[in-house]
């Protein structure tokens, strides 16, 4: 077994005696000449010599490491009270063992690492419950987000992206308010198919977000070029979102109603196209609304007839619009 090297010496310190006394090979006493206790230094087993470095200035030592040291009430960081390393290498907190490394102090980066998977947690004031913050389970670069300068002016306030530098998302906050987005025909003109597939209706698309929900309403003028068939009237949404909605013949005094229409085709009858443009045709009020998940996009408007030797056409009264809050 090699030997544990400890030079002892004869301090005196505020007119205190500190006296050191080796009791074996592996085992020092010290003890002040004011105490009644003393502390034993013991060696284990070491493979080679092992020599022990104290910080260069005063303190309470708590343990050392090869030029480095930690200490609380004064040590080479200057200050007191302070816990850290004086060497140039990551400090690690560590919990279970070697491989449970809980929170890194990075060398002259102003950061603390959690390692992967983990979170931040503050516990509520009763101490029963927490909240945490996670990253998610995979990145495609790191992200800094950097907090609003102040607190939020008003409640309803919510918050937003201000600016985004390469990886740094800068945070402010923003009044709710409700948006709208309305699509028109506005081209002024009518459009008229013979085509028994869907075809899109210009100017009927609007753009729609994720996770949101939107009320839907439309009106559509319609009528037969040539004669009697039905306009089939159809959506197309984003993947993965619902549409349903209710359609009011404005047209007929009995007022016909249909509910619960989902974005599928659904067909409408009409009269034949006045040759006064201004006379209205058949009319339906469609309303309902538009619930999006994982998935953006648009919602298009198509229309169609249902016997190729009849033309149909959708006027340019016919309109459509999403709000949402």
């Amino acid at each position: 077994m090699k030997r544990f090297i400890l030079v002892l010496a004869l301090l005196a310190t505020a007119g205190t005696l500190v006296v050191g006394q080796r009791l074996s090979i592996d085992t020092t006493y010290i003890r002040s000449g004011a105490s009644i206790g003393g502390a034993v230094l013991y060696a284990p087993s070491y493979a080679t010599d092992q020599f022990f470095y104290f910080p260069p200035t005063g303190g309470m030592l708590l343990t050392t490491s090869n030029y480095g040291g930690w200490s609380l009430s004064g040590n080479a960081l200057g200050g007191t009270e302070v816990l850290g390393s004086i060497n140039g290498f990551d400090v690690h907190l560590i919990a279970g063992g070697a491989t449970n490394t809980r929170m890194s102090l990075l060398n002259n980066t102003p950061a603390v690492l959690l390692p992967a998977r983990t979170e931040l947690r503050r516990g509520d004031v009763a101490g029963g419950e927490y909240s945490a913050l996670k990253a998610p389970q995979i990145q495609t670069g790191n992200v800094t987000y950097v907090l609003p300068y102040s607190k939020p002016l008003v409640v309803g306030q919510r918050l937003v992206v201000d600016s985004i530098n390469v990886d740094t998302v800068v945070l402010g906050y923003t009044t709710e308010e409700k948006s709208t987005d309305v699509s028109f025909d506005l081209i002024g003109t009518e459009q008229t198919t013979n085509s028994e597939v869907p075809v899109l209706v210009t100017g009927m698309s609007i753009a729609v977000e994720p996770y949101k929900t939107y009320a839907f309403e439309a009106v559509i003028s319609l009528c037969a070029v040539t004669g009697n068939p039905k306009v089939g009237i159809s959506f197309d949404i984003p993947d993965g979102a619902a549409m349903h909605y209710c359609h009011f013949d404005l047209t007929s005094t009995n007022g016909a109603t249909e509910c619960d229409l989902t974005n599928a085709q659904h067909n409408y009858q009409v009269v034949p196209c006045s040759n006064d443009p201004d006379v209205h045709d058949e009319h339906y009020l469609l309303k309902g609304f538009i619930v999006t998940f994982a998935n953006g996009g648009t919602v298009d408007m198509y229309f169609n007839t249902e016997n190729s030797n009849n033309a149909v056409t959708i006027s340019r009264e016919s309109y459509m619009q999403v709000t949402t809050n």
